[in-house]
């Protein structure tokens, strides 16, 4: 999974939590080093969490979606919104290519679910990532 997110006690929760269920995340702060990062990897999950540095987090999604991995394939974007967004945000989410569209406040079991619908929680099943 690769976590694009500008804040840094966010990222470090999110880590926290993958590492909990057995998964492993590369951390980026910026689009451009989450497209450097898929040049070069090859990512199931692409997490982006708002605020992003130097782009918005559609803008992310929708550079994401253009972005292949390394290996070709097109990893599953989950997106996450403030609780002040509304369901215009959630459709222009859609629109740029989001598989998923959390909003904030969500609890752990929402975040479990979502990853569970996508990979299952075993580090196993998922491909070395190297942060």
């Amino acid at each position: 999974m690769l976590v694009v997110d500008a804040g840094d006690a966010s990222r470090r929760t999110l880590e926290s939590y993958l590492r909990q269920h057995g998964l492993r995340a590369g951390l980026v702060r910026s689009l451009a080093e989450a497209i450097d990062q898929l040049a070069t990897h090859s990512y199931r999950l692409v997490f982006v969490n708002e605020p992003v540095a130097g782009a918005s987090v559609f803008g992310v999604c929708r550079a994401v979606r253009r972005k292949n991995n390394a290996d070709g394939t097109r990893p599953v974007v989950i997106m996450v919104l403030s609780s002040r967004r509304g369901w215009w945000d959630r459709w222009r989410a859609r629109l740029a290519g989001c598989n998923v569209c959390l909003v904030r406040p969500f609890d752990e079991a929402v975040l479990a679910g979502v990853l569970a619908r996508f990979v299952a929680l075993q580090s196993s099943d998922l491909p070395a990532v190297r942060a």
